[in-house]
């Protein structure tokens, strides 16, 4: 990526954090509106890690295409609607992509700077632990059941 893309995805990355800040900031609450309770929340935390651990296995252990297959493939096999996106790569996208989902990551911290938080930052971080958790064990059960290995590569979609 050039420079002057990351300088000006940094930049806005510190424009994004800084409102967020201010919007937690401004929400400010003197009261504990969360609290953790492990009678509830330690099934829940169990669940989602022993979740997360069966899928991550299920997905590593799943046949992989291999390339010559991943060149072998006919876009005119993708539903129509579909089709536009199958020659759309573009590495620049890609990086911006990464600079997005590694940041997406990071804003959840941005709770911290709020008065008030550090009293709640246990009950703040065992969720999003859970959701971090939950939402990969369902993004890698989706991948897992969408998968369909038996199509018919001659059917027009």
């Amino acid at each position: 990526m050039h420079s002057s893309n990351f300088s000006s995805l940094f930049v806005l990355f510190c424009f994004l954090f800084a409102i967020t800040s201010v919007k937690v900031y401004a929400q400010h609450v003197d009261e504990q509106v969360y609290e953790v309770s492990w009678k509830k929340d330690a099934p829940i935390l169990g669940g989602a890690i022993a979740g997360w651990i069966g899928t991550r296995y299920l997905v590593n252990n799943a046949d992989k295409a291999t390339a010559d297959e991943v060149f072998e493939l006919d876009r005119n096999n993708v539903w129509s609607f579909d089709r536009g996106a199958t020659d759309n790569f573009s590495a620049t996208a890609a990086s911006i992509s990464d600079v997005f989902l590694f940041s997406s990551l990071a804003l959840p911290f941005t709770l911290y700077v709020s008065h008030g938080v550090n009293e709640q930052g246990v009950a703040l971080g065992v969720m999003l632990v859970e959701t971090v958790f939950i939402t990969d064990t369902i993004n890698n059960l989706l991948k897992l059941l969408l998968s369909d290995t038996d199509r018919d590569p001659t059917m027009d979609y």
